[in-house]
């Protein structure tokens, strides 16, 4: 609020005392690259455990898959959700300056809201809508993070 239409006593329509301020969001190619990090230092050891010292070979994988993806979805799940419960960031956003908030309280996200989040990821990765909806929107946010009410943020 401005000193003037503080001292006149003139508030603005849509303002408060008490709103939060507004969020820097992080970069698509910063989010990207993390990403990418996070698959190469995740993904790829999971997907080799799972391929080759839980079923022999991708040949036996590829008849098991829905044991397969499950046994690297589950794990890939507990190991991110707890980096960013209880780091903010998984590898790959720390080596980016990113961390992960809550955008309604602009705090830690809760679990639960984690769990959310990554189910969301999930099912976005899977479709077309998802991948793309970031290059449309101004904000650059992701289809999971608008609807978990969290924000992927640069710190300083």
């Amino acid at each position: 609020m401005r000193w003037r239409d503080a001292k006149k006593g003139v508030h603005h329509k849509g303002t408060s005392k008490h709103a939060l301020p507004t969020m820097a969001y992080s970069p698509l190619f910063s989010r990207l690259k993390a990403i990418i990090i996070d698959s190469f230092m995740i993904v790829m050891p999971l997907l080799y455990l799972v391929f080759y010292a839980i079923f022999g070979s991708r040949e036996a994988f590829g008849e098991h898959m829905l044991t397969g993806w499950l046994l690297i979805i589950v794990p890939h799940f507990c190991i991110t959700t707890i980096f960013l419960y209880f780091k903010v960031q998984t590898p790959g956003m720390k080596a980016y300056n990113l961390k992960l908030i809550d955008s309604t309280t602009q705090e830690k996200p809760t679990l639960l809201k984690l769990c959310f989040r990554y189910f969301l990821f999930i099912v976005t990765s899977i479709s077309l809508f998802g991948l793309l909806a970031p290059l449309f929107r101004k904000d650059k946010q992701t289809f999971y993070d608008i609807l978990s009410h969290t924000a992927l943020i640069e710190i300083h």
